[in-house]
């Protein structure tokens, strides 16, 4: 019988309601398309099998059966580093995940709980998180986890360009930190703000925990050596091939259940291992015959043949992860200096520069392009800038006026009002990942069909990521972002720009704020119309379709939560 697991994409700010009086938000519901999907799969849908004692021998203890074992993942694509808070992509962030530790985590109704702390306080001003750490914190260096390392990680990440650091540096004071004793630290802020623990918790751009002296290591640079607390910790990357991590005899795991990324992180596995597989049909055939154990992240044209093997299981991440075409904020044709005087006050492009990113909304055929992905029933068409499907994505007046116009003749009209002359510019697109890679392709295709002259050289992903995050080189990209980081205005990585690719809109980061700090429901969704409306207008991004990510499987992998980033403390194997 098949096994499908149905998750859901991290990041629920579930506080807005309580906190700010702002839209309730809830899980968001299965779509149309899923429900058929899950129908068709009939009898083959059931829950992950927890072990159980009537399996074991009564002289055996059950949680001694659960250790052992070498885990292989395929990654999604090639990984380009292991730091965390230097890189923000997932690739990297997969591995990275299972030997750092974190202060809080999101547990599995996605609040924050403790994982390296005891016990916090928050003074009567609210301006004041004291943390108290727990017992038994180790590095994997054998050296003991104080309260200057946390402090010290802490004041790498609030500069860093993650939306939760970016918003939380408006409140934070001067120290933003203070080490109080070996075990103790505090969280220091101008004025009170709802979301600190949910904002150093998330499963992705978190501020994991380094060394003080790799702390020292500035976030535009990635760190000296991978020294993490985590339940696995490092042994061996070769570039290009493989990543190893070993189960960590220095971590002591919590005592209470495990619940998400947070509780008991026990690593059961005596070792993991990523290898970077760049064919896509090597990744599945390998999975299939027992190579490896996982494919994080496999071509949505493998679904039909998954489900129909009863020796795997299949995660799907909901409500998924909008693919997108990113365009270079910093060159022709489609940017500009931040300091160029023909500006307009609040904005971040000249109109010649905006006038061609909206020729790119305007003229691509988004169905045409999601249909390069897979089936139909694994991605959705979605004008709705948070997400169809959630609370704040359903909410909203703003959106099918700019997207899938598919108007080739106004996109050509619009390049040439704008001085476009048929420069060559070079849209990239990773060679080894599977929902990634055949959008970019389509895009080529796109684009030249609108009137631009394309080239697309052939590189990995981790080769990408290196040029697209600086200013050169690049005029569009294809990629693509969670619901997860992308969820609110606050958390939204696109609105929160300051990076070379998320062009940062001053007028933006006004209503950001404005929409943070603001109490009264019918004007903060005021303010997000506004911010919606600027999105698209700006075109920070161009928007493509959602998609359901699968995460296939070995069958014998026990309690594998895909939700999100994939942390593989907590599972185990059982034949």
């Amino acid at each position: 019988m098949k096994r499908v697991i149905i998750g859901l994409a991290t990041v629920l700010i579930l506080l807005l309601a309580i906190a700010c009086g702002s839209d309730e938000v809830a899980a968001p519901a299965a779509s149309e398309s899923e429900a058929k999907q899950e129908k068709a799969a009939a009898t083959k849908v059931v829950k992950v099998e927890e072990a159980t004692a009537t399996k074991i021998p009564p002289t055996v203890d059950p949680e001694a059966k659960k250790y052992g074992g070498d885990l292989r993942v395929a990654s999604q694509g090639s990984i380009s580093t292991l730091d965390p808070v230097f890189t923000q992509f997932a690739t990297n962030n997969a591995v990275a995940q299972n030997f750092y530790d974190r202060m809080f985590g999101w547990d599995r109704d996605y609040n924050p709980s403790p994982q390296m702390v005891e016990s916090w306080d928050i003074s009567s001003s609210n301006r004041t998180y004291t943390f108290t750490l727990r017992d038994g914190l180790k590095f994997h260096d054998g050296t003991d986890v104080k309260a200057e390392d946390v402090a010290a990680s802490l004041e790498r990440w609030l500069p860093s360009t993650f939306p939760y650091a970016t918003m939380l540096v408006n409140f934070s004071s001067t120290p933003f930190t203070t080490v109080i004793s070996d075990k103790t630290l505090s969280i220091n802020l101008d004025d009170p703000y709802t979301f600190v623990l949910q904002s150093i918790a998330p499963p992705h751009k978190a501020p994991m925990v380094f060394p003080k002296e790799n702390a020292a290591t500035p976030h535009t640079e990635a760190v000296p050596n991978w020294i993490g607390s985590g339940p696995y910790k490092f042994s061996e990357w070769k570039q290009g091939d493989r990543v190893i991590l070993v189960r960590s005899e220095y971590y002591t795991a919590r005592t209470d259940a495990n619940s998400g990324y947070a509780g008991a992180q026990v690593a059961y596995l005596d070792t993991l291992t990523w290898l970077e597989i760049p064919d896509q049909e090597t990744k599945m055939a390998g999975l299939e015959t027992g190579e490896w154990d996982v494919v994080e992240g496999a071509g949505l044209d493998f679904w039909p043949r998954v489900i129909e093997n009863d020796d795997l299981a299949v995660g799907l991440r909901r409500p998924g992860n909008r693919n997108n075409i990113m365009l270079n904020p910093w060159n022709w044709p489609f940017g500009n200096a931040e300091d160029d005087p023909a500006i307009d006050s609040g904005t971040r492009f000249t109109p010649t520069a905006k006038k061609m990113r909206q020729a790119v909304m305007y003229g691509v055929d988004i169905e045409a392009v999601m249909q390069a992905l897979g089936p139909k029933e694994l991605w959705t068409l979605c004008p709705n800038y948070y997400y169809c499907g959630t609370p704040l994505g359903d909410d909203t007046d703003v959106g099918p006026q700019y997207y899938n116009i598919n108007d080739k003749v106004l996109a050509k009209k619009m390049l040439a009002e704008a001085g476009y002359n048929g420069e060559t510019i070079i849209v990239m697109t990773p060679n080894d990942y599977a929902t990634i890679t055949p959008i970019g392709q389509f895009m080529k295709q796109e684009m030249e069909d609108m009137g631009f002259t394309v080239d697309q050289p052939n590189r990995d992903w981790a080769t990408v990521v290196t040029i697209f995050t600086t200013q050169d080189g690049w005029d569009a990209n294809a990629s693509w972002s969670g619901w997860g980081v992308t969820s609110d205005p606050i958390n939204d990585e696109q609105a929160a720009g300051q990076t070379a690719f998320w062009p940062t809109i001053p007028k933006i980061q006004e209503l950001r704020l404005a929409w943070t700090k603001e109490d009264d429901i019918a004007k903060k969704r005021a303010i997000r119309m506004e911010i919606e409306t600027m999105l698209y207008e700006e075109v920070v991004v161009i928007g493509l379709g959602i998609h359901y990510q699968i995460v296939p499987y070995t069958a014998k992998l026990k309690n594998l939560s895909t939700a999100s980033t994939i942390v593989y403390s907590g599972t185990w194997f059982e034949d």
